[in-house]
């Protein structure tokens, strides 16, 4: 009870500093003005994963509250911190295997910024910060230094092209996705920014573990494509992603190669993601997309590690050929339905999610989901492993 407490505690006070959201000025050292704006969001999450309701049912309670600082320092220059506090408590915190609590320790930065207050059987209080970093913008470039989102994605639900910060679609319930710790620079290579050349660092203690890649994006009219090579930990890796449209329907895909350094085959892995979408006229979207894993580095004993751990590049699937079909549908401008089907086809696994969500003027959102994963050899509603779960969130 007294560790609920100190979890309520903390997002009351968060909620409260969040009433004086404004941006603060000061006179800043080069003659101009320095800004403080702080925003983030408080939420309420509630899992229950079973494969009987009556009879295993297994309940999670989060409640998370994030703050954001973007401090500018003057025109070029700005500072940006995320801080994200997550209180768990409920039955699967009791369980020593569970894999959501373990994986909180897992970090791959150079810097750990990862805190645990509170650690006992029945709860767990966990501060990360998922950005921090100094930037400078000018005219033809871009620098970045800290920890920080690189995203060089051009699908939805696989990301062989991401290179610096992969991560799970299946884990949808974090707005702010965690940051590495590196070095990045974009440089424009023409006037209008079509044509541009991005370096990323993401040093740690020994080389094989650090990822230094760069990437060549070019945008022509509608399309545009990117050519990319680096080292990412013990393999090198060259990549080509594209995004298209023909008419009113859209294509990309993502192709990335990785070698191993010390020319062991059986680590070689070719992976290749294509997808196609398309908006209807009353506003339904419809995406398909496709997944070929050549030498999956993943044991089917990890399946359910695609929820949990930080996932790399070369890791993001398990099985050589997957397929993925998601709908969106806006019943009005607050309301709105969508469905997931992913099979995995070689190893005969299936996942399917639907939700509903409603975003409100005032800045409250809903959200119910429900999940089904099939377990092996098992039909696809028999004995599979399910989940409810529900969702407030106040953004501010």
């Amino acid at each position: 009870m007294k560790n609920l407490v100190l979890g309520l505690l903390l997002l009351c006070s968060l909620q409260v500093s969040a009433q004086w959201r404004t941006k603060y000025s000061t006179g800043g050292s080069n003659g101009g003005k320095q800004k403080l704006s702080i925003g983030g969001f408080l939420k309420s999450s509630n899992y229950f994963r079973y494969t009987d309701w009556s009879e295993d049912r297994v309940a999670e309670n989060i409640l998370h509250a994030n703050l954001k600082f973007n401090w500018q320092l003057n025109k070029p220059s700005s500072v940006y911190l995320s801080v994200h506090n997550r209180y768990f408590f409920g039955e699967t915190i009791e369980n020593e295997e569970s894999e959501y609590a373990n994986s909180l320790a897992q970090s791959n930065n150079f810097v750990d910024m990862n805190w645990v207050f509170v650690e006992d059987d029945k709860s767990l209080l966990h501060t990360a910060v998922d950005r921090f970093y100094y930037q400078y913008k000018g005219k033809k470039m871009l620098v970045r230094a800290g920890k920080q989102r690189i995203d060089w994605s051009q699908t939805i639900v696989w990301n062989p092209n991401d290179f610096f910060n992969t991560f799970s679609f299946l884990n949808f319930d974090y707005e702010t996705r965690s940051g590495i710790d590196a070095l990045y620079g974009v440089f424009n290579l023409d006037r209008r920014g079509n044509s541009s050349l991005h370096i990323g660092y993401a040093p740690q203690t020994l080389i094989t573990e650090s990822i230094i890649a760069a990437r060549y994006r070019q945008i022509v009219k509608n399309s545009e494509w990117q050519l990319m090579v680096g080292q990412l930990h013990e393999d090198y890796a060259v990549g080509f992603g594209w995004t298209t449209y023909i008419n009113k329907t859209g294509f990309s895909g993502e192709l990335s190669y990785f070698k191993d350094m010390n020319n062991v085959s059986e680590n070689d892995v070719f992976m290749g993601t294509i997808a196609s979408f398309y908006e209807f006229r009353s506003k339904l979207i419809v995406h398909y997309e496709f997944n070929y894993n050549s030498n999956p580095q993943n044991t089917i004993e990890n399946f359910y590690s695609i929820f949990f751990e930080p996932l790399t590049t070369k890791y993001i699937t398990f099985n050589k050929y997957s397929l993925a079909t998601l709908a969106q549908y806006p019943l009005n401008k607050f309301w709105s339905i969508g469905a997931t089907g992913i099979a995995y086809l070689d190893d005969e696994r299936y996942y399917l999610g639907a939700y509903t969500k409603v975003n409100l003027p005032s800045k409250w959102s809903f959200l119910l989901s429900t999940q089904l994963m099939n377990n092996e050899d098992s039909g696809l509603f028999s004995s599979g492993k399910k989940y409810l779960f529900t969702r407030i969130m106040w953004s501010f």
